[in-house]
């Protein structure tokens, strides 16, 4: 597992574990639907210390792009939403161990209703998964 807000930052000076609580996020569009439910386009904005680093400097804050899926666990059985808990766990560890795989940078459910299980995605913009 990986620690709280801010954590460390990549070469390329992006975010490689952004938490939901270290960002504020702002929904640009909708990318798509499916089956179990939608994906956004999102920009995230950290603030200059994101991670103990300078991301901007002078205060600045700047933004990212990542892919939010929402999809709302009142589909599910309670054995079928606890299952999609797993399979996003399982998402951030392959994400972390396998450069070709799309990373889950983290996930929670949002209280509502109905409650909703929201993933925080790498975004790839061309949509080319290759490595």
């Amino acid at each position: 597992s990986y620690g709280g807000p801010g954590q460390e930052m990549e070469a390329a000076g992006r975010p490689s574990s952004p938490r939901f609580g270290a960002v504020s996020l702002e929904v640009s569009h909708l990318l798509g639907r499916g089956a179990f439910g939608e994906v956004h386009l999102v920009r995230a904005a950290f603030t200059s210390d994101f991670g103990g680093q300078q991301t901007g400097g002078c205060g600045r804050r700047d933004s990212l792009e990542f892919a939010l899926k929402r999809a709302p666990l009142s589909q599910f059985s309670e054995a079928g939403a606890g299952l999609a808990l797993e399979e996003a766990r399982l998402l951030q560890r392959l994400g972390r161990e396998h450069e070709c795989i799309l990373r889950c940078f983290d996930f929670r459910v949002v209280a509502g209703s109905p409650p909703t299980l929201e993933l925080l995605l790498e975004y790839a913009p061309l949509g080319d998964l290759s490595c």
